[in-house]
């Protein structure tokens, strides 16, 4: 599940890998998280809506801050090796 939708129309993006929700935020008008008002921190990787993942979700994947900077940290001992 890429994002979440609020009863009210808000959307909030959930992360791709511990499911953490971000803040929710109006939808752009092409009806997308709107990347100004979910928090500092989160990353995205952008995909048409209509691709699907193997997880079922569609479109944008997105990232919390503390699995983005674990993930930095995972590449940087990686890369250092």
């Amino acid at each position: 599940m890429a994002t979440v939708t609020s009863r009210s129309g808000r959307i909030a993006p959930v992360c791709q890998d511990c499911g953490r929700r971000g803040k929710y935020g109006s939808p752009t008008p092409r009806g997308r998280v709107n990347l100004g008002e979910i928090g500092v921190g989160w990353s995205v990787a952008p995909f048409p809506e209509d691709v699907v993942h193997p997880d079922g979700s569609k479109g944008s994947l997105y990232r919390c801050p503390a699995c983005d900077a674990d993930l930095l940290r995972r590449t940087l001992v990686r890369d250092s090796s």
